[in-house]
């Protein structure tokens, strides 16, 4: 399942070598003495979009303008950009999972240099919403009076992607014939026709028993 908390554990930084605004970068290579001396000259890295809201599987190109301390921009310069619990790769922020992040540019300068100047993005992310609510047994069989079944319920995305961790809320049409506890787990109290439900940010998933007397039944 997953985790908002433990997304924001993994630090993904993408070194920039640009003389522009993009976050675009070559990571990996080399950064020049041109390059570092220039990043001396920045004072802010301004991102031009300011702050951003997407959904998971929706990508988010950033874009950030190194100025000086008169705002002027400055050439040559590079960055590195880095995102906590969410990727950064190659200029484009792609987020996994719904939360808000932060995603950081630093100036890259010489060596031993203090408080290089630093741009900030907070970038808000949804889920996409829900398309459906699939429900169905954990293992098949009748549900009797006096005896219990599991249901599973998956929220599906318009994408076809599935919604970890969806926050299922269960509920009956009838208590009187069967109740639904918050796990799925559905108990059967007298013989008739019920509907669980399984209710995801509007949207319900249904799945109908018709509770049988235990008396004389065979359970299998």
């Amino acid at each position: 399942m997953f985790r908002p908390a433990l997304y924001a554990m993994a630090l993904l930084a993408v070194s920039l070598t640009a003389t522009s605004v993009n976050a675009q970068g070559r990571g990996g290579q080399a950064t020049t003495d041109e390059q570092l001396q220039a990043g001396l000259l920045v004072a802010q890295l301004v991102a031009s979009e300011g702050d951003v809201a997407t959904v998971v599987g929706d990508s988010v190109q950033l874009v950030f303008r190194p100025l000086d301390s008169a705002g002027t921009p400055v050439t040559g310069s590079a960055m590195r950009v880095s995102g906590i619990g969410i990727t950064v790769r190659n200029g484009w922020v792609i987020p996994r999972v719904a939360g808000e992040f932060e995603v950081v540019a630093t100036a890259i300068v010489p060596p031993g240099t203090e408080q290089p100047a630093t741009g900030r993005v907070t970038v808000t992310v949804a889920w996409p919403s829900i398309a459906s609510v699939e429900v169905d047994q954990n293992s098949m069989g009748r549900l009797y009076e006096e005896t219990s079944i599991h249901l599973l319920a998956r929220a599906r995305h318009a994408d076809a992607t599935f919604r970890p961790d969806p926050g299922i809320r269960w509920s009956s049409s009838d208590a009187s014939i069967a109740t639904v506890d918050r796990f799925g787990v559905v108990t059967g109290h007298q013989p008739g026709p019920v509907n669980i439900f399984a209710d995801v940010d509007g949207v319900r998933g249904t799945y109908s028993f018709d509770v049988a007397s235990l008396a004389g039944a065979r359970i299998e």
